[in-house]
């Protein structure tokens, strides 16, 4: 099978021929498709040396350094499992495939109940940030930036938009939207837009809002909402079903169905 070297212009001090054009065409595709022909940044004899090949999970760098096109970790593609790193310190676990983490320092999707090798997360994807994390089963699950926030647990579909040290916990279709210390946990299509240490705790009962405010809480409701204020919480083991409370604070509605707070 024929290998092909890779011509920097920089180093011939004029433009490319076709046949050089065409022969930096083929070195990528022969390296992303786990071909070694690469031998480093100045073509086949150059002191970088290695080659694709050499890299573990058939990666793809690109950057700085001595290993692939022009030699990063910072940038890999694993071509078995089909996830891509564009970033520095961003992890990928051993059960993890068709992920994605772009941008940022220190980000990581992994999987710590699945089977050595056995793909057990997902369409995953973390978009910049630090130290975010997706975990655990939360396929097709997104961090959009923000700092030390984590989708965990089987929370599948799910997303944190920004903020800083949010959680989503056991609860598809849910997400946080900026904010700060805001957490969802057992809540299925549920969300928590801004604000800082407001919770939503479903047991299991779902579709619940809270929008902005400070350390509100809904517990074990279903359809409820709080819109603002601080310390207000709806609770009821499934009795305070289809409630609100509007600004305020520490309002509380407990065991009371289609209730409404507004203010005070």
């Amino acid at each position: 099978m024929p290998t092909y070297s890779l011509t920097l212009r920089q180093n011939l001090g004029r433009k490319l021929t076709q046949e050089e054009l065409d022969a930096n065409f083929l070195y990528v595709l022969e390296n992303a498709s786990g071909g070694s022909g690469a031998t480093g940044p100045q073509g086949a004899t150059g002191p970088a040396g290695g080659g694709v090949a050499d890299l573990e999970q058939y990666f793809v760098a690109i950057g700085d350094g001595a290993q692939g096109l022009t030699g990063s970790l910072d940038f890999t593609f694993d071509y078995d499992k089909k996830n891509l790193i564009v970033g520095e310190m961003d992890f990928f676990g051993e059960c993890v495939c068709h992920s994605s983490v772009i941008g940022g320092f220190g980000n990581s999707i992994f999987n710590t109940d699945g089977g050595y090798g056995t793909p057990s997360l997902y369409g995953g994807a973390i978009l910049g940030g630090y130290q975010n994390k997706v975990a655990d089963g939360s396929f097709n699950s997104t961090i959009l930036g923000g700092s030390c926030n984590i989708v965990s647990c089987y929370s599948e579909n799910s997303s944190i938009l920004g903020g800083c040290y949010n959680c989503v916990i056991n609860s598809n279709y849910s997400g946080a939207i900026v904010g700060l210390c805001n957490t969802i946990i057992d809540s299925n299509y549920s969300a928590i837009v801004g604000g800082c240490g407001n919770l939503i705790d479903g047991n299991g009962n779902n579709y619940n809002v809270i929008l902005g405010g400070c350390c509100n809480t809904i517990c074990d409701t279903d359809y409820s909402a709080i819109i603002g204020g601080y310390c207000n919480s709806i609770y009821g083991d499934s009795a305070a079903d289809y409630s609100a409370i509007i600004a305020g604070g520490c309002n509380c509605i407990c065991y009371s169905q289609y209730s409404v707070i507004g203010g005070g």
